[in-house]
């Protein structure tokens, strides 16, 4: 029989029937995207792996009140959001933010359309300068949709709103992205 990747939700089970040592597979699983998303978030590694370690003892703590009623990964971002935004806006940190780490990809192939090093490094500093200007709740979607790779449908499941209003909001947050990218980057299209 070959080795099948146990679904989150039995591991869930598992921990709540007294196997707390299972928890840290569901942490295996799911570290480096928070971590991922956190960073992006907080615009901060060492904050976004103390963000990331705090986020997964509230989910241990708050594991009962889990219901199998959505996917455990919506169910993790979404704590994951909502820490990310609490400490951004405790510790007003969102407008001094650097994103020097940032993805290769940047926001998207929008802003990657030539080659090499310095197309590369342009493309992280229009990233880096839209991420900035992007409000923490603007953020949030926009890196579940580009950077997660959520569905309009999953992100609305997290945020605790509608498929329409992700949507709208996500086109309103394109067209902020697009517009920010031609005044950073100058670029016309």
């Amino acid at each position: 029989m070959g080795e099948v990747e146990e679904e989150d939700e039995e591991i869930v089970r598992r921990v709540l029937a007294g196997d707390t040592d299972s928890f840290s597979l569901l942490v295996r699983r799911y570290e480096s995207k928070i971590r991922g998303f956190c960073a992006n978030m907080l615009g901060d590694r060492e904050l976004a792996w103390d963000a990331a370690q705090e986020i997964f003892i509230k989910v241990f703590k708050k594991l009962e009140g889990f219901r199998a009623e959505a996917k455990f990964s919506t169910w993790l971002f979404n704590i994951s959001r909502n820490h990310c935004i609490d400490l951004l806006r405790k510790k007003k940190i969102f407008r001094f933010i650097s994103f020097d780490f940032i993805s290769e990809e940047g926001l998207s192939a929008e802003f990657q359309s030539g080659t090499g090093v310095d197309r590369q490094l342009e493309a992280k500093e229009v990233s880096k300068f839209i991420l900035s200007k992007l409000s923490p709740d603007q953020r949030a979607l926009l890196l579940l949709r580009e950077f997660q790779g959520y569905s309009n449908n999953e992100i609305a499941e997290i945020v605790g709103s509608t498929e329409d209003s992700v949507k709208s909001k996500l086109k309103r947050i394109r067209k902020k992205v697009k517009e920010l990218g031609q005044l950073e980057g100058g670029k016309d299209e």
